[in-house]
């Protein structure tokens, strides 16, 4: 199996549980010739939930990839690494589970969530 190939598989199977999530792609983009995004983007966004980059065993992040996680991470965005179906959609689930609800401070049933 190719990394595109399980790529495809960890959106479907989280999607088949409910996790609302799609495939990235740096392909240039609107006709201007630029990446469509960043170099370095992990491969599957879920959005308020966090960022996987998909490598197949015994593959490594390259520079790009490693300097795009490291300003995430700084700024308190979840992202990881993942080498299997398994272990993309556990992590996604366990981040869900473990997030706090976010909601506009105007109509927020949190009163004290904001401060």
């Amino acid at each position: 199996m190719g990394e595109i190939q399980l790529q495809r598989q960890c959106v479907e199977q989280a999607r088949r549980l409910g996790i609302f999530c799609y495939l990235v792609r740096a392909e240039k983009g609107h006709g201007c010739g630029e990446p469509a995004v960043e170099p370095g983007t992990p491969d599957i966004d879920a959005p308020g939930i966090g960022r996987i980059e998909i490598k197949l065993p015994g593959e490594t992040l390259s520079r790009k990839q490693r300097e795009w996680h490291r300003r995430a991470l700084a700024q308190g965005e979840r992202v990881a690494t993942c080498y299997s179906v398994s272990e993309c959609v556990t992590t996604l689930l366990q981040w869900r589970h473990d997030r706090r609800p976010r909601c506009p401070v105007s109509d927020c049933p949190l009163e004290d969530a904001h401060g």
